[in-house]
């Protein structure tokens, strides 16, 4: 296929005319060959010498030495340009214009040149592929991707698309007539880059004529990404609920959590890292090495107690990352349940008839059992009873076992045992016992003794012991189980237990702390804040004459103090303690028992639990010097402001908040949120803090600035100064 033409000017008289004719012939290669023939037309017989013509492609010019001689069409020379195509068969327009070179005269007019213009001329496409193009330069694994096809002829011609990607080349369509192609990339692909989350893409066109003449093809570069939704994914599952004891050697394990987990890795992709933290610390994780390269999952454990065992919520938060770098977290909570000790209420024997009915004469005996176990995990309570004659020996023991049952919390126990005839006293022990999965946890044993109803005096050893309404059982002892009534002045010492601190003393009893020059003998130990405000003294008969005349005393000592106060009258306590201890005296020295507590007030006003300047953000967290649960009332937070540019707290812009016991004993490790602000609002600020028993922690928005619903805040302006008991 080939284009002709011809372009021509004429003078102004029209006798000579200036002629261009041009042929444009296609060759293989996507070129074409132009050529180019110069004319002068003249009606009269002109001979001109040789001078130098001009024909202009584009910006080119090409020169014709030639002269003119004749009449007619008289042929000047020839120029030839190859023309280039572009990939999809189109040439671009060009321009061509020609200057025939006359200086001369003709017919006895003189002429200078004939010029032309330079008219635009467009050739015809030739047959050639298609060229394609994207309207982004990446395209996500899993998404969409539209190839806009160019060609001239692509109404006649049909296209074949390929990709190669890495190691992997398939077809995307086949025969396609229209104008863009389409393309749903597989998720596949990413199998090609298990470490990385992009590569390079090529996009072939292989393009056919009507005929089905393969014309060629033409690619592209792009780049496929792996994104977010290749991320791995994760299960968890695990036991849950665990307690606050720290278990006896050997059975620490049920006192600690146990969370499993499998994460899934898409693609190709393995295990890179997986991280823990318990409540924002860091915790480790046991991954199963065995299964990292597998693509069905990678197993992972983490277990533990320690630190995170106090009573409340912990949140585990679990990060998963492949070898893409690509992560997911999933988190779980953990609820820590208090584990108390086993709790006895009472426990007793008591004659009784047959059916249970309480009776001194009885010849059965009524055993009662209550307490109580804290239901955790599937502990269960086991009480044994066991009772012989108090005559006999050891191995005449009779036992009886009583199983509970799992998860039960209240011990209520009420069995009769028979044939305990009246005439004869019998010894019980009676323990109670707090299994958790078989181990033994907890227990609590009680000695007693079921007393012959008709023993009125019993004596002991030739007489060294002495018993009224019992059984003598201890050399040198006067023991009495039946009720005592003082007669003729006979007063039984008061001990001072549990009284108002103001109507217990009157000013003028504050004695010195070191009595008979030994100093420690009557103050207990570990309080040396406290100052000694009265020493008690009480002394009963223990024991007389034996094997002479000796007179051993039992002698009750009571201690009186009072915290942090040093002035005599002063009654504004900070708290007051009552210990007792007991001691006994031969005549010559004493012995004593350790002190014991017998009341114990704690702050009459308030506490300073914890003072500083915290900003409250997520790596602060503070200990309590006191648990909330001891306060009267709860506690108060106190903040003031802040000048970052002196690293200060200030002493001025105070904000102080109530929050009840009662309140955290509810929603314990709970949020808070406390709102403040300094003078005419010029500074707004929130502080969110997680608040338990015996911490408070902090939140990372706590150093936060910014604008929110209108509202400009700056967190960082207020520090934590105190926490208060109330």
């Amino acid at each position: 296929m080939a284009n002709q033409g011809y372009s021509e000017t004429k003078t102004s008289d029209k006798k000579i005319i200036g002629r261009l004719e041009y042929n444009i012939v296609p060759n293989d290669d996507l070129t074409s060959m132009i050529t180019v023939d110069l004319y002068i037309i003249t009606p009269v017989s002109v001979n001109i010498p040789s001078r130098t013509h001009t024909v202009t492609i584009d910006d080119n010019s090409y020169y014709i030495n030639s002269a003119i001689t004749g009449t007619g069409k008289i042929y000047l020379g020839k120029i030839n340009k190859i023309l280039t195509y572009q990939n999809n068969g189109a040439a671009n327009a060009f321009r061509m214009g020609f200057n025939i070179n006359i200086d001369d005269k003709i017919d006895g007019t003189d002429y200078t040149a004939i010029t032309s213009g330079r008219p635009y001329y467009v050739p015809d496409p030739v047959p050639a592929p298609a060229t394609i193009t994207l309207s982004q330069q990446s395209y996500a694994i899993g998404g969409y991707m539209s190839i806009e096809i160019s060609s001239p002829f692509r109404k006649i011609y049909t296209f074949d698309f390929n990709y190669t990607f890495c190691n992997s080349k398939g077809v995307i369509l086949t025969g396609y007539t229209g104008v863009n192609g389409y393309w749903n990339i597989p998720e596949e692909l990413a199998s090609e880059i298990p470490k990385s989350t992009s590569g390079l893409c090529m996009i072939e066109c292989i393009t056919y004529d009507e005929n089905g003449t393969k014309l060629g093809s033409t690619n592209v570069m792009t780049t496929l990404t792996v994104g977010d939704i290749f991320a791995p994914s994760m299960t968890l599952s695990g036991e849950y609920q665990i307690t606050q004891r720290t278990f006896d050697k050997g059975i620490g394990d049920i006192g600690q959590w146990d969370i499993k987990g499998c994460a899934i890795f898409k693609q190709g992709a393995t295990v890179a890292n997986i991280t823990a933290t318990v409540n924002g610390t860091k915790a480790r994780v046991w991954i199963d090495t065995s299964d990292v390269n597998k693509n069905e999952g990678v197993d992972f454990q983490i277990w533990g107690g320690g630190n995170y065992n106090n009573p409340g919520d912990s949140e585990i938060v679990f990060t998963v990352t492949d070898s893409r770098g690509l992560s997911t977290t999933d988190s779980i909570i953990v609820t820590t349940l208090e584990y108390n000790k086993v709790q006895k209420a009472e426990v007793s024997v008591k004659r009784c008839d047959a059916d249970g009915t309480l009776n001194d004469e009885g010849d059965n005996a009524l055993v009662t059992v209550k307490g109580s176990i804290t239901p955790v995990y599937d502990n269960k309570y086991i009480v044994t009873i066991r009772y012989k004659k108090t005559k006999y020996g050891a191995k005449d023991w009779t036992t009886i076992t009583i199983d509970g049952g799992a998860d039960v919390s209240e011990i209520d126990i009420t069995r009769i045992i028979n044939n305990v005839v009246a005439i004869d006293s019998y010894d019980f022990e009676i323990t109670m016992t707090d299994t958790i999965r078989n181990y033994t946890v907890d227990r609590i044993v009680t000695n007693l003794i079921l007393d012959s109803n008709n023993v009125d005096i019993d004596f002991y050893g030739n007489g060294t012991g002495l018993a009224f309404g019992g059984m003598a059982k201890e050399i040198g002892l006067a023991d009495f189980y039946l009720p005592i009534r003082a007669q003729r002045g006979f007063v039984a010492p008061e001990l001072v237990t549990g009284v108002d601190f103001n109507t217990m003393i009157t000013p003028g009893t504050y004695v010195n702390p070191q009595w008979n020059n030994e100093t420690n003998k009557h103050s207990p130990d570990n309080n040396e804040d406290w100052q000694t405000i009265l020493i008690v003294e009480n002394t009963a008969v223990r024991k007389s004459k034996t094997g002479g005349v000796i007179y051993n005393r039992h002698i009750t000592q009571t201690y009186i103090g009072v915290h942090q106060t040093s002035v005599v009258g002063d009654y504004t306590t900070h708290g007051y303690a009552v210990y007792m201890r007991n001691g006994w005296c031969d005549g010559t020295s004493v012995l004593w028992d350790s002190w014991y507590p017998v009341v114990k007030v704690g702050d009459t006003s308030y506490r300073v639990l914890w003072s500083g300047a915290y900003y409250m953000n997520d790596a602060q967290t503070i200990t309590l010097a006191e648990k909330i649960s001891q306060q009267p009332n709860g506690i108060a937070l106190v903040f003031s402001s802040y000048n970052s540019d002196t690293k200060q707290a200030n002493d001025f812009d105070f904000q102080d908040f109530f929050v009840s016991k009662q309140t955290v004993a509810l929603q314990n490790n709970k949020g808070h949120q406390f709102t403040m602000t300094s003078g005419n609002f010029s500074r707004i600020a929130r502080k969110y803090l997680y608040i338990s028993n015996t911490q408070i922690k902090g939140n990372a928005n706590n150093t936060a600035s910014g604008t929110s619903n209108g509202i400009t805040y700056a967190n960082n302006h207020f520090v934590l100064r105190y926490v208060i008991g109330l």
